[in-house]
């Protein structure tokens, strides 16, 4: 009776404890599940959205939401109808990369030969020939042969790489000519490897030049990771979509790394490439809607000998981290010299987020259309200019780091409206001319350079701060120019008019300006204060000594031309720059 007791009192106990926490929890917000229950993680992104937390890379690929710009207002008038979305670009089959061991057909290759545990593949010594809709696990070593998938135009065929070892002396170790489409999985926790043995032999009417050739759409997923070799082309070539989905990639090719036709689509993947000619490349200049490259998160390692990223079409990145090494080897100077761009499109590129760096002695982004950074980082170091669009450009939050480029921004149209950019060049900084290597350059009156907000910091070793053919507005941001003065450059030059209403302008140069910029609603202030050495110091104060403009100048220069929203017209303001100072009434 006593223990019945002592059990009730402790069970009430227990029962008033839980009353207690769940009355604490009630306000709380419960945590945000997935449809299966799972919990989602999320984080606050630098502009303080809540946004949700990928899985690991070297998972299973996590859907993404819907790229929406439409409530951002600082993506106002651009252009991004030619977005694609990640679940038009990715089925659910493509994300799973799932299989159901007991319901395969096993294919194992021991050296010089293949065995099967289904009649649903043909063997013929060392080529297996798949011919119906299933699934098949390939497992062991093949010393020179082939599996060829040529099934019905409505047949969708799994093949499993479980520490497969696949080599074709020949040929294309894995050859798809014919089905619906062709999945490869990754077996979670394997090594797999494909190779060509250094020469390609036709056997039939495709040009078969990858150790993965496929005439159909191809998607690569699962887990493990994939090892391909190819001396003598293309690493994997896919004649119509090729999609990778999750896994981990180091391809190897003296041609194209990745190449398809219709468009190379990546998401969540680990890609490490050395190829001889272009990285990732999708190329189908009969259809504009096509040869696109899309990339939607992941680690991506290129060296390429031509372009790392190309397309036909547009390349969009929604995120990932790329480091970028294009023009590996090649010499610009030949006759036959090839493109050698980190990104290159000839319709857009929009950049959603990531972080990407770009090695190159070309142009390290070079596009037909538009370049829109809309988030993100970009570190360059570039041989030719840094960015260069035939339209315009639109750096909107994206952070962008310029160490060395002949002009970092070309375009018709340039428009800044946030992020911080760091930009050296041997030539003029920011170009609003236009021209992709000069062949789209517009009139002398039709380029335009708006600056709405951000920092931008400006060093010009050898040409303009600034060179707008047509109009420059600035309303907000910060901008401090330096140019030198030893080759009488100006540190901003416009052909039509420029016009500063809003933000803090510090420009140094030579004595050679155009007129000064027209403000409103704050003052400018001119001062030519003859020879000066880089790094001498410019102090601008009000009446009262309040500090309005403190910088110190990156270059030697003769004229320094400053605007404030503190500097009102016709007050004056006492300059110090080096050892001399003077007071100067704003314009």
């Amino acid at each position: 009776m006593v223990f019945k007791k002592r059990f009730l009192s402790l069970l009430c106990l227990c029962l008033a404890a839980l009353l207690m926490l769940s009355a604490c929890g009630g306000s709380e917000t419960p945590e945000a599940t997935d449809a299966n229950g799972d919990p989602i993680a999320t984080e606050t992104d630098k502009d303080g959205n809540v946004i949700e937390v990928p899985k690991d890379p070297n998972g299973t690929p996590t859907k993404r939401p819907a790229l929406d710009f439409a409530g951002d207002p600082t993506m106002d008038g651009i252009d991004t109808g030619f977005a694609r979305n990640f679940a038009d670009m990715f089925t659910e089959r493509d994300l799973a990369g799932t299989y159901d061991e007991s319901k395969c057909a096993i294919i194992k290759c021991n050296g010089g030969e293949i065995s099967a545990s289904s009649n649903a593949v043909g063997v013929s010594g060392s080529k297996a020939l798949i011919s119906k809709e299933g699934v098949y696990i390939v497992r062991g070593t093949l010393n020179d042969g082939t599996i060829i998938i040529d099934a019905d135009d409505t047949a969708k065929i799994q093949i499993v790489l479980d520490n497969a070892n696949l080599t074709s002396a020949t040929h294309a170790a894995i050859y798809v000519k014919n089905a619906n489409k062709v999945f490869i999985t990754l077996a979670a926790g394997t090594n797999n490897t494909v190779k060509n043995g250094g020469k390609f032999e036709q056997t039939d009417d495709n040009n078969v030049d990858a150790p993965i050739f496929s005439k159909q759409d191809i998607t690569f997923n699962g887990t493990g990771s994939l090892t391909v070799e190819s001396p003598a082309g293309h690493g994997i070539v896919g004649k119509d979509d090729l999609v990778i989905a999750g896994g981990k990639y180091n391809v190897t090719a003296s041609g194209h790394a990745l190449d398809a036709n219709d468009s190379v689509r990546i998401t969540q993947a680990t890609v490490t490439v050395k190829a001889g000619k272009d990285a990732i490349r999708a190329e189908n200049p009969e259809d504009s809607t096509r040869g696109y490259v899309i990339i939607c998160d992941g680690t991506y390692n290129l060296s390429a000998g031509g372009d790392a990223i190309s397309a036909t079409s547009d390349v969009q990145i929604d995120a990932g981290k790329f480091e970028i090494a294009a023009g590996v080897g090649a010499d610009l100077s030949a006759a036959t010299a090839p493109s050698a761009r980190g990104i290159k499109a000839d319709g857009n590129l929009l950049v959603a987020d990531g972080t990407i760096k770009i090695e190159t002695p070309d142009d390290a982004i070079n596009v037909n259309g538009s370049i829109i950074l809309a988030k993100g980082s970009l570190e360059i170091k570039a041989g030719d200019d840094a960015l260069n669009a035939n339209d315009s450009i639109y750096a909107v939050k994206a952070d962008v780091t310029i160490n060395e480029s002949y002009e970092c921004y070309e375009a018709a149209h340039v428009e800044i409206r946030g992020g911080k950019h760091t930009l050296n060049s041997k030539d003029d900084a920011i170009n609003a001319a236009g021209g992709a290597d000069g062949s789209g350059e517009v009139s002398a009156t039709e380029g335009s350079l708006k600056i709405t907000a951000g920092e931008i910091f400006v060093t010009a070793d050898g040409g303009d701060g600034f060179d707008v053919k047509g109009v420059f507005e600035m309303s907000g941001g910060l901008v401090v120019i330096s140019v030198s003065a030893k080759d009488g450059h100006a540190a901003f030059d416009y052909n039509v008019s420029g016009t500063i209403s809003g933000g803090m302008f510090v420009a140094a140069g030579s004595s050679h300006l155009p007129s000064l910029p027209t403000s409103e609603g704050q003052g400018v202030l001119s001062i030519n204060a003859g020879a000066q050495a880089a790094g001498t110091e410019v102090t601008v104060t009000d009446t009262d000594g309040k500090t309005v403009i403190y910088e110190k100048i990156a270059l030697d220069f003769e004229v320094v031309v400053v605007s404030s929203p503190e500097i009102v017209k016709g007050q004056t303001y006492n300059v110090k720059i080096g050892n001399q100072s003077g007071s100067f009434e704003a314009k």
